[in-house]
C-alpha cells in the first residue's frame, strides 16, 4: 500500500519513505505532477 498526499498550501507530493521502495511510485509521482521524482518531499515519520 502506498500513500500519495498532496501537501497543502504547495503543489509538493509527500509520500513515505518507505513507499520509495516500490518503483510504481515513482511512474504515479511522475503521471500526476510532470515532475522529476526528485522534487519529492520526504516524512521522516508518516
Amino acid at each position: 500500500y502506498i500513500s500519495v498526499l498532496e501537501n497543502v498550501g504547495s503543489d509538493q507530493i509527500i509520500v513515505p519513505k518507505v513507499g520509495l521502495k516500490d518503483g510504481m511510485i515513482y511512474d504515479l509521482y511522475e503521471q500526476t505532477s510532470g515532475r522529476q521524482i526528485g522534487e519529492l518531499e520526504f516524512l521522516e515519520d508518516f
